[in-house]
C-alpha cells in the first residue's frame, strides 16, 4: 500500500516548487501580507481597547496618542500572551504593555479611556500555513 504525505501550505511554500509555488501565495494572500498597515482610530468615545479590520500577523506598535487621562498618552508594546499584565505607558514616560487577543484582532490596554489609537501592524495569512494544501 502506497499512502502520500499530507503536505500543508507550510510545507509547500517551504519547498517552493515551482510548479506549486504560485497557488500557494495566492492563497495566503502575500500581497496583503508584505504591507505594514497603519489603523488610526480618530477620535473615538474612551475605550480600553481597539479592534483591528483584520487579523495580525505581528503588531510592530501601538500608540495611544490622546486619552481622557494625559497619563496614559504613549507607546505599547503588544503581546498575544493574554495573561501578560498590561501596563500604561505613561507612567514614568515607559513603554506600556497591552494585549492581543486570541482573536488577533482586538488590542486591548490597560488604560480605558483612549480617545485616538494608532496601530501599526503586519496582515496574518488569509488562511492558516497549517493548512491542508490543494492547488
Amino acid at each position: 500500500m502506497t499512502t502520500t504525505a499530507v503536505q500543508t501550505l507550510s510545507d509547500v511554500l517551504t519547498k517552493a516548487d515551482p510548479n506549486e509555488l504560485a497557488d500557494a501565495l495566492r492563497k495566503v494572500n502575500l500581497g496583503n501580507m508584505l504591507q505594514v498597515k497603519i489603523l488610526d482610530t480618530g477620535a473615538i468615545a474612551a475605550a480600553g481597547s481597539v479592534v483591528l479590520p483584520e487579523p495580525a500577523l505581528h503588531v510592530i506598535s501601538a500608540r495611544i496618542v490622546t486619552a481622557t487621562t494625559a497619563s496614559k498618552v504613549g507607546t505599547y508594546m503588544v503581546t498575544n500572551d493574554t495573561s501578560a499584565t498590561k501596563l500604561t505607558a505613561g507612567t514614568s514616560g515607559a513603554v506600556g504593555i497591552a494585549t492581543l487577543a486570541t482573536d488577533l484582532k482586538t488590542i486591548a490596554f490597560e488604560a480605558v479611556d483612549a480617545t485616538r489609537v494608532v496601530v501599526a501592524y503586519i496582515p496574518a495569512p488569509a488562511i492558516a500555513l497549517s493548512t491542508k494544501f490543494a492547488s
